[in-house]
């Protein structure tokens, strides 16, 4: 006779479902935020108590490792975290380091440490403090890639773990970052959600839009580049890429096209996508038909801008 399988307990927090992978919990959290399912009795740090007190206990921790195990009829799973909410004026501290980077408008591996180092004193930010700095080595990284050649991995590394920490974080500064990040890879839906870094939520709504045929906004958008940080934190590339988004689509940068296009095959292909869609529409806006069947035409196997590429080349053809 089979033994009896105990129905698995669960742990949800905001809304998702906790695995085996340490969690790092940066914001305050409330008890409803701590869910247990087909869960009988917690231990919390090999204290037990019932879910509801745990779920109350997880709400109050702050800092911290905190290990929890939850047991259902016959089975028992185990979850871990890390507390690392930060204090206001810590944060404030760090980034108040970063404006004093930014205002000094020089980005090296000296610049960096010093930012580092103006941070340190904001203890329970250092978390906070780790995606930023991980952000701009990834930065200096994409800049010596651009300058002589190597690995993209070299520093979409540096910018996939910066977002994986500022994601939790509801500040300027990291807004600005994960939606620059969100833009370097083509996520135009996460960058325009970024509502505090016009600049980036602006040129990603007007791709999302030629991506999926809805109006978009064909004015010059590159004000929306004043008074943001998502200028004074972009990278080279990424800053022109902006640019080019930015363009107005009435056919007055036609005649600029080709300075665009100079160096377009040495771009990675999702921002060739970016560098062509714009320069199709500037073609076709300014009249240059040829011009803009023939970027387009570049993007036709691209899966990505399938629907773009069909409906553009119908705009084309009935073009007086």
């Amino acid at each position: 006779m089979k033994g009896h399988v105990g129905i698995r307990p669960t742990l949800i927090f905001q809304g998702r479902e906790v695995g085996r992978s340490r969690l790092h919990v940066a914001m305050t959290t409330r008890v409803e935020d701590w869910v247990f399912h087909d869960t009988i009795a917690v231990e919390v740090n090999g204290a037990s108590m019932t879910p509801i007190q745990a779920a109350e206990l997880l709400a109050s921790r702050r800092t911290g490792h905190v290990d929890v195990i939850a047991t259902g009829e016959g089975a028992r799973r185990e979850f871990e975290f890390e507390f690392v909410l930060a204090e206001e004026a810590d944060l404030e501290g760090v980034d108040g380091a970063l404006e004093h980077l930014i205002a000094g408008r020089v980005l090296d591996r000296d610049a960096i440490a010093s930012f580092i180092t103006r941070s340190r004193p904001y203890a329970t930010a250092s978390r906070y403090l780790d995606g930023l700095s991980n952000y701009l080595y990834g930065v200096l990284a994409r800049e010596d890639l651009s300058d002589r050649g190597g690995e993209a991995e070299a520093y979409e590394r540096r910018y996939d773990i910066s977002v994986r920490i500022l994601g939790t974080y509801d500040r300027r500064p990291a807004e600005a970052i994960c939606g620059l990040v969100a833009f370097h890879y083509n996520h135009f839906n996460h960058a325009v959600a970024k509502t505090k870094s016009w600049w980036v939520s602006d040129v990603s709504k007007r791709f999302l839009g030629l991506l999926e045929k809805v109006p978009i906004e064909r004015s010059d958008l590159s004000d929306r580049a004043h008074s943001t940080l998502d200028a004074a934190l972009s990278d080279t590339t990424t800053q022109r890429l902006l640019a080019v988004g930015s363009v107005a689509l009435d056919g007055s940068y036609a005649a600029v096209l080709d300075e665009v296009l100079a160096d377009v095959a040495a771009h990675r292909p999702s921002d060739q996508l970016k560098i062509r869609m714009i320069a199709a529409e500037c073609a076709l806006a300014g009249g240059r038909l040829e011009q803009a069947r023939a970027q387009a035409d570049e993007l036709r196997q691209s899966v990505v801008a399938e629907g773009w590429y069909a409906e553009f080349r119908a705009r084309c053809e009935v073009r007086p």
